[in-house]
């Protein structure tokens, strides 16, 4: 039943069109038959299994991934209102995509104040999303805007130009490559509900005929470039550390003030600003920011928070209570969980107080071709030596 209520609104800003996020919250979502099959899957063990690494996709959708992603009809159920917004250029969206840009921001922060306003809004707002959707929550908390109250970033980053484009000072060519393709992709696709309705937006179709894959050439020219002297333009503006470009794509995350609890994954493209969340969160105090780092890659951070025992809640409970607390005011604990909740590699989950967690210190380690034995079915199951 339809609620009219004003309630908190929570923002999730997408570039992978919003009919996908719908189609993965109804999959997800089937009363009596998904949660019989999440529950199936999340229970199959493939250790030892030439197709263990599997496991991790089996679980994952158990362990709330979903809920980030796409809307999260328990989050709705509690008293929010959830709005997926496709950023400009990209799904359903006029115009060209800015990626990460000025002009992007700036339309973040224009739809946070238009749902503010909303007749169904009580004028509080928090924001939820995955990887691209949870790097503008934090580009938008940094420039404080008025009635966010709350973000719940999953798998984000700070510096894009160092997690993705330029890791390592090498090239991110084989993740950007898919990424572009899956971007510039799904934005082709029309909105299908409108159609449906007998509507078409014929400026929608002009833009994508005059913007039909957004950053390729960027893209192509850095894949062909044999130093950073050859690159021009906004390829260019990227390597250019005081370029307006190069600085938007970087947050100064010691910017927000609004409680903040960050997902990420040891194994994930951006675990480079994931570990480091406590310290760059620097102007909040610890009851108002967390840490959580999964054992998952990028596309399965969260398969082992299944809420068993020894291991947290799934993202969907915390985050529930992350809002519920930050937004509604309800005295849920959430703020007096541990500030860093991790699992250790080959090992349980543990919590602590700051991470690196006190005591820890950094080793050089080097790469052998002896073999380990903890990999058996991969071509090279090598180990690593304390000694060159």
């Amino acid at each position: 039943r339809a609620s009219t209520d004003r309630n908190p609104v929570i923002v999730n800003m997408t570039p992978y069109n919003k009919l996908i996020s719908m189609i993965a919250a109804a999959a997800t979502n089937v009363p009596g038959l998904s949660q019989p099959v999440i529950d199936f899957f999340a229970g199959i063990n493939l250790s030892g299994t030439p197709i263990s690494g599997t496991e991790q996709l089996l679980k994952v959708a158990k362990g709330g991934l979903m809920s980030s992603f796409a809307v999260d009809p328990k989050l709705v159920r509690s008293g929010y209102t959830q709005i997926v917004v496709d950023v400009r250029g990209t799904g359903t969206s006029q115009g060209k995509w800015d990626v990460f840009g000025n002009r992007e921001q700036k339309d973040t922060l224009e739809v946070l104040d238009w749902a503010r306003k909303r007749s169904y809004s009580n004028g509080e707002l928090g924001m939820s999303g995955y990887s691209y959707s949870a790097i503008n929550q934090l580009q938008a908390a940094a420039k404080r805007p008025l009635g966010l109250k709350a973000i719940f970033p999953a798998a984000p980053m700070t510096d894009i130009v160092a997690d993705v484009v330029a890791p390592g000072s090498g090239y991110g060519a084989g993740f950007l490559a898919l990424w572009l393709f899956a971007v510039n992709g799904a934005k082709m696709v029309p909105d299908l509900p409108s159609l449906l309705r007998g509507q078409f937006d014929v400026k929608w179709l002009q833009d994508r005929i005059n913007n039909p894959a957004v950053f390729v050439p960027e893209f192509l020219q850095g894949l062909g470039a044999r130093s950073t002297d050859e690159l021009t333009g906004r390829t260019r503006e990227l390597v250019s550390l005081k370029s307006a470009y190069r600085q938007a794509l970087t947050t100064d995350a010691a910017k927000i003030q609004v409680p903040t609890f960050v997902v990420g994954g040891w194994q994930d493209l951006f675990t480079n600003m994931e570990w480091r969340t406590l310290d760059q969160l620097s102007g909040l105090p610890n009851s108002k920011k967390k840490l959580l780092m999964s054992a998952g890659q990028h596309m399965t951070n969260g398969w082992d928070t299944l809420g068993r025992p020894g291991q947290p809640p799934a993202w969907g409970v915390l985050q529930r209570a992350w809002f519920d607390k930050w937004i509604k005011g309800v005295d849920n604990g959430i703020d007096r969980y541990a500030p860093a909740t991790s699992h250790q590699q080959g090992g349980t989950w543990v919590q602590s107080e700051s991470f690196p967690r006190p005591g820890q210190v950094h080793r050089r380690m080097y790469l052998t071709p002896r073999r380990s034995g903890t990999s058996p079915t991969s071509v090279a199951d090598g180990s690593l030596s304390a000694t060159g």
